[in-house]
């Protein structure tokens, strides 16, 4: 499916491998951004129901998938790191486009939008990170006492099994547990082809090393309000209705910065939206493009 690869250069000098999906100049931009721990290959079939409506372009995070070469954790300055890095995307983007993503995609779409608004055509958010003001507390409380490596995500990420035998293995094992209960075969089939690689011992390894993933989850951005900027464009937020990342207590703090965006809450949907209810988020998509 993936017509192409190419790399961008960062800030910091560090290379960010991007993939484009589609060759075709006449249909609209648009790049998606995956979650903490994933790769753009794991969202292969959302992709696949994009690939009609858009010149679907895409990244691997730093420290993800084909970029994991560049998850150094010496030049790692938290969130910002990621936002800096789509923002070098979009300057070198030939020219403007849509935005989209799941996760802390989302929340670093919505962070380089604020940085360059020129350079982008709409915003669909999908559970972005934007956490209420007590939540916020809480992180930087962490961060000051120096204990975020005990925050439960960051913990449990650190904890997680690393390698298997075999990608069967792997999936195997993923479809026995409850966190991805919610899953199809299709889309754990996806994560577990892409999310793992060969590793020296003739198994399978995590694409995203445990150690980074945690790194990130340490460092999740506490107050997202220091640095969004109404970028001038439509923006779509798809909230789950239960364990979401972006609670219904924060959304009335985020309206007051972006007082045009629509905010939908999904019934029955979890923080793995994209992964339960792919067909509403590809419309939401198309319906943004149409702005």
């Amino acid at each position: 499916m993936i017509e192409s690869a190419y790399p961008v250069v960062s800030h910091d000098g560090s290379v960010i491998q991007m993939m484009r999906w589609s060759n075709s100049g006449n249909k609209p931009k648009l790049h998606w951004a995956h979650a903490t721990g994933f790769n753009a290959k794991t969202y292969t079939p959302l992709l696949r129901e994009l690939l009609p409506h858009f010149d679907v372009h895409t990244w691997d995070m730093r420290g993800h998938g084909e970029s994991r070469s560049a998850g150094n954790p010496k030049t790692f300055r938290g969130w910002s790191t990621y936002y800096q890095d789509l923002i070098a995307v979009l300057d070198q983007a030939s020219e403007p486009m849509l935005l989209a993503g799941h996760s802390i995609g989302a929340t670093t779409s919505l962070a380089a939008a604020a940085q360059r608004p020129h350079k982008v055509k709409g915003l669909v958010l999908v559970e972005p990170v934007l956490l209420d003001p007590k939540q916020g507390f809480a992180l930087r409380l962490a961060n000051w006492f120096g204990f975020a490596d005990r925050i439960a995500m960051a913990a449990a990420a650190a904890r997680r099994r690393a390698s298997f035998p075999t990608h069967q293995d792997a999936f195997e094992n993923y479809r026995s547990k409850k966190a991805f209960g919610t899953w199809s075969d299709e889309w754990l089939q996806a994560y577990v082809e892409h999310g793992f690689v060969p590793s020296h011992n003739n198994e399978v390894e995590l694409a995203c090393p445990p150690s980074w993933e945690s790194l990130t989850f340490q460092h999740t951005e506490p107050n997202a309000a220091r640095w969004i900027r109404d970028p001038g464009c439509p923006i779509h937020i798809l909230a789950a209705s239960r364990g979401s990342t972006f609670p219904a207590t924060a959304h009335a703090h985020i309206q007051k910065h972006l007082p045009k965006a629509h905010i939908e809450v999904i019934a029955d949907a979890t923080h793995f939206l994209p992964m339960e209810h792919t067909g509403l988020v590809v419309q939401r998509i198309c319906d943004l493009a149409k702005k």
